[in-house]
């Protein structure tokens, strides 16, 4: 790169705290590893014991096809897409003849989780407009007005409301 550096660096850390991770580099990525990381965290308790699971002892690999297959039988990835998705995420080998994921990519994802977006309902992308998003992910477009929606006191609807921080509560 012959441009000035400075400002490359500038434009790749969005946060400015002097790093740039995977969420300022692709946030779907980083999104869907996310997920995946709560998903076996939650299941297996920590990442060993999800590698384990998924057959992941010693030295053994796991080719594309099998690691799929794996995930969605275990229920860790939603569709073939998702699951080729993080077997392409998180194999280290990808430029080998044939590449796999190892129990070495998982201790990866862990290393990595901190940086990672945590798992919530209905999450609005950033960058995206958020009531638009918001109200079809929640189908509460009928609540919602250009201000806040008034709440009727009888109903027992729950409609988002927008705090003054910008961050979405629920209130009925």
């Amino acid at each position: 790169y012959r441009g000035n550096t400075r400002n490359a660096w500038q434009e790749l850390d969005v946060d400015g705290y002097g790093k740039v991770t995977l969420c300022e580099l692709d946030w779907a990525a980083a999104e869907v590893l996310g997920r995946f990381l709560a998903a076996i965290s939650t299941r297996f308790g920590n990442i060993s014991r999800a590698a384990a699971s998924l057959g992941l002892k010693g030295g053994r690999r796991l080719h594309r096809d099998e690691f799929a297959r794996r995930l969605l039988v275990a229920r860790l990835a939603s569709d073939e897409v998702e699951a080729e998705g993080l077997f392409e995420v998180l194999c280290a080998d990808g430029g080998a003849s044939q590449p796999a994921v190892s129990a070495q990519d998982f201790a990866w994802l862990a290393g990595l989780g901190q940086s990672l977006p945590k798992a919530t309902l209905a999450r609005v992308t950033p960058g995206s407009l958020a009531r638009g998003v918001l109200a079809e992910q929640t189908d509460i477009g009928s609540c919602m007005s250009e201000s806040v929606a008034q709440f009727d006191d009888d109903a027992s609807t729950e409609c988002a409301a927008w705090s003054d921080d910008g961050g979405v509560g629920t209130q009925s």
